[in-house]
């Protein structure tokens, strides 16, 4: 037997607000994301499989060890935050954080393997989100 993806899906956000008409600065993001207390990391890099890695220019990240929080930027608006592996991450402090960022610019957290909007705005949908 086989194991993995067999179909490819692209995913459309056409007609979709883009995070980047929020017009979030990368220092008032950092700002808050720094209350979590996590490490800054000196660079951030991407890739795939075992070897291949890059540096991922205009990213900041917070965390270590695949739980992290990451942004990126351009021409001094964020673009995109991604969440990654959030085990170790204190769970209160992130509901709090994670509200704080939906209260300043009415945001909605998408994940999309699990194809569900967490409504920033709610703290109870957002602690439901991560302990589960």
């Amino acid at each position: 037997g086989t194991t993995g993806f067999t179909e490819i899906y692209v995913r459309n956000d056409n007609g979709r607000l883009k995070l980047r008409e929020r017009k979030i600065a990368p220092a008032e993001l950092e700002e808050i994301l720094k209350e979590l207390d996590l490490e800054k990391a000196e660079t951030v890099t991407t890739g795939y499989g075992q070897t291949f890695r890059e540096i991922s220019k205009n990213t900041i990240g917070f965390g270590k060890d695949y739980s992290a929080i990451y942004f990126d930027f351009e021409n001094g608006i964020v673009q995109h935050i991604w969440l990654t592996g959030l085990f170790s991450i204190d769970k209160e402090a992130l509901t709090n954080t994670l509200h704080k960022v939906g209260q300043k610019w009415n945001l909605l957290l998408i994940d999309w393997n699990q194809t569900r909007p967490i409504d920033l705005l709610n703290t109870a949908d957002i602690n439901d989100y991560l302990t589960r």
